[in-house]
């Protein structure tokens, strides 16, 4: 059967929402802890099938038992996951765009500024917001709404500054707020150099995609902390560079052709796996699943000789129940379906017709469950010839 001849544009629509949903479940599994959970409940799955299909009663039924506990159990441990996924889903996000982060101006000025505070040894600790909310993971701070400057930057953070202890957050070339507080990490086994603002700056970026910037004052190193990791810079252009390609999306000269280019080519290989497995399960799932319609189909009388004529109450249409996949019934919403009556064999008088699956005309993988009515009455008579001529 070719899927080809079923595919619509409603057909495309179902395959990008499943795409989308999918590219959804890639960026929880991947920035977030559901890998492992993700594999424990493969693991889980695969033995559940193997007890059923090996006929282990008991395992399988324990198994089966341990879906409803796991489900509530996931539920309650990734909740700021979950919650993570429904914030990005939002289309308004789609609609009006991300706010503009920084300037390339700005971000060449803040990298030299932490470098030099780096070789002074004065501790500093700089929020980047990405596309989740941050408001919910920052505690107290001072509202200041100021311009980005290097003299206000090294203000800040220079003791015995009330505000050096903090953080501070810069958005849209402004500096926000500061004097924050961060949520600290809960992960082990991190190295004993690592201070207080360097558990800060992982701990924020676990729980969402902002980026940090730190400088350490006790041995005046600078580093970036993504996605709960934390990468030394020991050059600006470097640091600049790897801060232009994190925030290539929202940088004031491509923000408005770049949030469309970035939104269609950031991570694309994902995103096209994500199209691919949605177009499989697509084919696989409305390629089998079966199901039952009835419809209405015209009677169309063929091979009508011009001598003979139907009289009386003439069958115009049947009432057809049909069973099939989902795909090859939809292809009857684009194709006129008719029963074809051949009356190239009648005779004067009552005929009877028993109707069948080959005077339909239906696409392969349709079957006729019942044919109302199955059976035609047709009277048949021969035309009455014209007047007589006139005696002469």
């Amino acid at each position: 059967m070719s899927f080809f001849n079923y595919f619509h544009l409603h057909s495309v629509i179902d395959i990008l929402v499943v795409s989308f949903l999918l590219y959804q479940l890639y960026l929880w599994v991947r920035e977030s802890r559901a890998l492992r959970a993700l594999t424990g409940l493969a693991v889980i799955g695969i033995l559940s099938l193997l007890a059923r299909w090996t006929g282990m009663v008991m395992t399988g039924w324990l198994f089966q038992s341990l879906w409803s506990i796991i489900l509530l159990v996931i539920v309650i441990v990734f909740q700021p996951e979950i919650r993570r996924i429904l914030e990005r889903m939002n289309p308004l996000d789609l609609i009006r765009g991300q706010p503009i982060t920084l300037q390339r101006e700005t971000i060449a000025e803040l990298t030299e500024t932490l470098f030099d505070m780096a070789r002074e040894k004065i501790g500093a600790l700089i929020v980047l917001p990405g596309r989740d909310p941050i408001e919910e993971h920052l505690r107290e701070g001072i509202q200041l709404e100021a311009l980005v400057s290097r003299e206000l930057v090294r203000t800040l953070f220079q003791p015995p500054s009330p505000t050096h202890d903090g953080a501070v957050l810069i958005r849209g070339n402004r500096v926000e707020r500061a004097a924050c507080f961060l949520p600290m990490t809960t992960a082990s086994g991190l190295p004993s150099e690592y201070g207080a603002r360097h558990r800060a700056a992982i701990g924020l970026t676990e729980r969402c995609d902002a980026v940090c910037l730190l400088v350490s004052e006790e041995r005046g190193t600078v580093a970036l902390a993504r996605k709960g990791t934390l990468i030394p810079f020991f050059e600006p252009s470097r640091l600049q560079q790897e801060l232009e390609q994190e925030l290539e999306d929202t940088l004031t000269s491509d923000a408005s052709k770049g949030r469309w280019r970035g939104f269609l080519t950031h991570n694309l290989w994902a995103k096209g796996m994500a199209v691919g497995l949605a177009a499989v399960l697509w084919v696989a799932l409305a390629g089998q699943q079966s199901s039952e319609i009835a419809i209405t189909v015209p009677v169309e009388y063929q091979q009508i000789s011009p001598g003979i004529e139907l009289r009386g109450e003439v069958p115009r249409e049947v009432s057809v129940r049909l069973r099939g996949s989902q795909l090859a019934l939809e292809s009857l919403r684009t194709r006129q379906v008719r029963v074809r009556v051949s009356l190239a064999q009648v005779r004067e008088g009552i005929n009877y017709f028993l109707l069948s699956r080959n005077q339909i005309d239906l696409p392969a993988g349709v079957e006729i469950t019942e044919i109302r009515p199955a059976l035609l009455l047709l009277e048949v008579h021969k035309k009455e010839s014209s007047a007589p001529s006139a005696e002469q």
